[in-house]
């Protein structure tokens, strides 16, 4: 049977079932100290303060723009391509800082100049998506030199149809040098707060746009 991209994966009937998509299962410790460690490190590394607007690409329920909002009182536009987690990601987030979006939309105002955002990450996202438009989207929305931190698996992990998880071969962080240039390899820093499973097949990485 021939494999299809199965976006059913990423719905959910509330919060916590999508929470446990969103971290495979794992939501207790791992949520919180992530979300912590990850959110911090942003704040320092990408200069994040009340004036900054953020695209948070792949948002799902908001855990990274909440803990960053709180903290900084900065602007966060989530894009998600699931209508679950951006339906359960306004009253998670709940700040009138935050906003979500679906992709089409976000492309939408993008292309038409009628939204602009000062830095980007994306954390658990691009592994999983259609690649070549999420990836275009996140470096049109930038401006020349503007931060950009990614937390990645190495490999790809594509949702199929009948079931399973298929890699299509492309090579995302090869693929970021074509646009970006790096500024910080936090992977060695990071993957120590991750799960034991996910160290030596993750990147986590600071870059600005070329």
């Amino acid at each position: 049977m021939v494999q299809v991209y199965d976006d059913r994966r990423f719905l959910g009937e509330d919060a916590q079932a999508l929470a446990k998509i969103i971290l495979t299962g794992d939501t207790g410790e791992r949520w919180v100290k992530e979300t912590e460690v990850f959110s911090e490190m942003m704040i320092r590394k990408m200069g994040i303060t009340q004036d900054t607007v953020l695209l948070d690409y792949g948002a799902g329920i908001g855990r990274i723009a909440k803990s960053l909002i709180e903290k900084t009182n900065c602007s966060v536009i989530g894009v998600d391509i699931s209508p679950d987690m951006l339906r359960e990601s306004f009253s998670y987030v709940a700040h009138p800082n935050f906003t979500s979006m679906s992709l089409n939309k976000f492309q939408f105002l993008v292309n038409a100049g009628k939204l602009n955002v000062d830095a980007a990450y994306s954390i658990w996202a691009l592994q999983h998506c259609d690649f070549e438009p999420a990836y275009q989207t996140i470096v049109k929305a930038l401006p020349q030199g503007a931060p950009f931190f990614i937390a990645n698996t190495l490999n790809r992990c594509i949702p199929v149809i009948p079931s399973g998880w298929a890699d299509d071969g492309i090579n995302i962080r090869r693929r970021l040098r074509d646009d970006f240039e790096l500024t910080q390899d936090v992977t060695d820093t990071l993957s120590q707060h991750l799960p034991t499973d996910h160290q030596n097949r993750v990147f986590c990485e600071f870059m600005k746009k070329a």
